[in-house]
C-alpha cells in the first residue's frame, strides 16, 4: 500500500481484526488467480484487503461497490457485458481515498439504490472534475514551495468570484497568467460547470512551466550528433543559437535537447517514417518520387497541448535537397549554401515551433493569425508554405503554425528581402522578440 495512504489513516474506520501480511499476500494471490474478475474488480480488490485487512469475499465487495460508485450499476453485470473493464482509477491515490471508505462501508449493497443519494452525488461530482483532483494531489505531493499550492487555490477563487474584473489588477495579472497557457478569457466564460477546474488546472499549468523555464536557464539543453555532420558541428550550433536568440529566450523555449542524424528521413505510401542510409535514400529515391516528396528535415515537439514541458527536437540529413528553390538562400554562395540552410532548419524548428507554441501567449498567436491574413494576397513566406497548401489535408492552425516558422528563418536568413515582401510579420516578430539578431545566419557564417 502506497506510504501517503497510510499516513492518511484511511482505514479508520475499519472494525475487523488486522491481518498479518502473509495472510494479505495469500488472498491477494487468490485475488489475482481469479480469470473471472475483470480488471478494475481484481485491482481494487487487491488494494480493498491491504487497505482493510478483508477476507476474499469483502474484498470483492468491496471493489464492487468501488466500481458501482464509479461506474454505475452495470458493473455488476460485467460477466454479462464484458465490455466493462478498465474504467476505473485503481491504482491513483486520491481515487482510493474518496471511494474505498465509501465502498467499505456499503460493502453489503446490491444496487445504487441503496446508497445515499447525497453520497451517489459527492462522487458524481468527484468524478466530473478527477483529473483536477489528481493533478491538485500530485502537485501538493511533488510540488517543492508549499505555499504554492494555497496560491493557486486564491488565484482560482479571485478568478471565479471576482465581480469588478476590469478594474482588479490581480484579476488581470491572473488572466495574464492563463494566457500563457493557452485559456482564453471568452472561452472561460463560456464554461459554466468546468470553469474551477480549467481555472485551477491552468495555474498549476502555468507554474509548472515557470519552474521548467528556470531549469532550462540553469541547465542549456544537450546538443548531440553533429559530430557526424560534416557542415556543422555541435559547438558551432550552440554558438549560433547563443548570439542569434540569447541563453534567456532559448530558455523560454524549453527545449530539453537537439540531435541530429545522419539518416535520411522520409515515409513510405502508407505514411510510416523510414530513416535511410544515404545510398539506399539514393536509390529509393530514383524509384519512387514520394521519397523526396515525403522528406522531412527535423521535427520539433513542441505543440499547444504541451505548453509546460521542455522537448525534443531533431534534425536530419540535408544533403540532396534542391537548395535552387529556396529563394531566402539566393544571396548565399554554393560553399555557403548547405550550411545556411542547416541553420535554417534549427531556426524552424526551435525559433519557429518552440517560440510560437511555448513562448508566444495565445492572444499573440491569434494576433500573428490576423496578420497572415491582412498580408495573405502576398506570395508565400517560403515555397515550403505554398506545398503546404497544396496538400490534400490543411489544418489552418498547422499553417499558422508553419507560417511562423518559416517566417523566423527568413528572419535570420535574407532580412531586408523579408521585410519589403511581408512588413507585418517582421514588425509583429520584432516587437515580440526584440532580442533576436535579425540576418544571424548571414552574420554567423560571414564571422566564422
Amino acid at each position: 500500500m502506497n506510504e501517503v495512504l497510510k499516513q492518511k489513516n484511511i482505514d479508520s474506520d475499519f472494525d475487523g481484526e488486522k491481518m498479518s501480511e502473509e495472510e494479505k499476500e495469500n488472498i491477494v494471490m487468490e485475488i489475482e488467480g481469479d480469470k473471472s474478475l475483470d480488471p478494475d474488480t481484481r485491482n481494487n480488490a487487491i488494494t480493498a484487503v491491504k487497505l482493510f485487512s478483508v477476507d476474499y469475499d469483502d474484498a470483492i465487495k468491496i471493489a464492487e461497490v468501488v466500481n458501482l460508485l464509479w461506474a454505475g450499476q452495470k458493473r455488476f453485470e460485467y460477466n454479462k457485458d464484458k465490455g466493462g473493464g478498465g474504467k476505473t482509477r485503481s491504482r491513483d491515490e486520491v481515487f482510493i481515498e474518496k471511494t474505498f471508505p465509501i465502498a467499505y462501508k456499503f460493502k453489503e449493497v446490491k444496487t445504487v439504490d441503496e446508497i445515499p443519494e447525497e453520497v451517489i452525488c459527492d462522487i458524481a461530482d468527484f468524478k466530473s472534475s478527477y483529473y483536477v483532483h489528481y493533478r491538485l494531489n500530485e502537485f501538493k505531493k511533488n510540488e517543492k514551495d508549499p505555499e504554492l499550492f494555497d496560491l493557486v487555490e486564491s488565484e482560482t477563487n479571485i478568478m471565479i468570484g471576482e465581480k469588478e474584473k476590469s478594474n482588479n489588477k490581480r484579476w488581470k495579472s491572473i488572466l495574464d497568467k492563463l494566457d500563457q497557457v493557452n485559456i482564453d478569457d471568452k472561452e472561460l466564460k463560456k464554461s459554466k460547470r468546468y470553469t474551477r477546474d480549467v481555472v485551477t488546472m491552468a495555474l498549476i499549468y502555468y507554474y509548472q512551466k515557470q519552474e521548467n523555464i528556470k531549469e532550462r536557464r540553469e541547465n542549456k539543453f544537450k546538443i548531440e550528433g553533429f559530430e557526424n555532420c560534416d557542415e556543422i558541428s555541435n559547438e558551432e550550433v550552440e554558438r549560433f543559437l547563443d548570439n542569434t536568440f540569447g541563453r534567456d529566450l532559448l530558455a523560454k523555449a524549453l527545449v530539453s535537447k537537439l540531435t541530429y542524424s545522419s539518416k535520411f528521413a522520409t515515409k513510405n505510401e502508407n505514411g510510416s517514417q523510414l530513416f535511410l542510409n544515404e545510398d539506399d535514400f539514393l536509390k529509393q529515391k530514383q524509384e519512387n518520387f514520394l521519397i523526396e516528396k515525403n522528406r522531412f528535415l527535423g521535427g520539433s515537439g513542441a505543440s499547444v497541448s504541451d505548453f509546460k514541458k521542455p522537448t525534443p527536437v531533431s534534425l536530419y540529413n540535408h544533403r540532396h535537397s534542391d537548395l535552387t528553390v529556396r529563394k531566402e538562400l539566393k544571396s548565399y554562395s554554393e560553399n555557403e549554401k548547405l550550411k545556411a540552410f542547416i541553420f535554417c532548419s534549427i531556426t524552424h524548428e526551435i525559433g519557429g515551433h518552440n517560440f510560437y507554441n511555448l513562448v508566444l501567449k495565445l492572444s499573440e498567436r491569434k494576433e500573428y493569425e490576423k496578420i497572415c491574413e491582412e498580408e495573405k494576397e502576398n506570395e508565400d513566406v517560403t515555397i515550403y508554405i505554398s506545398k503546404l497548401k497544396k496538400g490534400e489535408k490543411i489544418i489552418i492552425t498547422t499553417i499558422y503554425d508553419e507560417d511562423f516558422s518559416e517566417s523566423m528563418r527568413r528572419l535570420v536568413t535574407d532580412y531586408e528581402e523579408f521585410k519589403n515582401e511581408f512588413p507585418m510579420r517582421v514588425e509583429f516578430i520584432e516587437k515580440k522578440f526584440p532580442e533576436i539578431k535579425k540576418n544571424g545566419i548571414r552574420e554567423f557564417i560571414d564571422n566564422k
